[in-house]
């Protein structure tokens, strides 16, 4: 079986304005952090709820 979904992007994508403003964040504030921590400091100090893992 096949999805008919297959080669269609998510419902659940972000879009590009977003992707680039958690990563400027990261960048100036976070560069250092591991993936886990830098989503809980998101998540923390800038109410980024669905940057990692929901």
């Amino acid at each position: 079986m096949v999805s008919l979904r297959r080669g269609k992007p998510s419902n659940r994508r972000y879009t590009p304005q977003f992707k680039q403003h958690v990563i400027d964040i990261v960048r100036q504030f976070y560069i250092d952090f591991g993936p886990t921590f830098a989503n809980e400091k998101l998540r923390e100090k800038h109410q980024l709820k669905h940057y990692v893992n929901g």
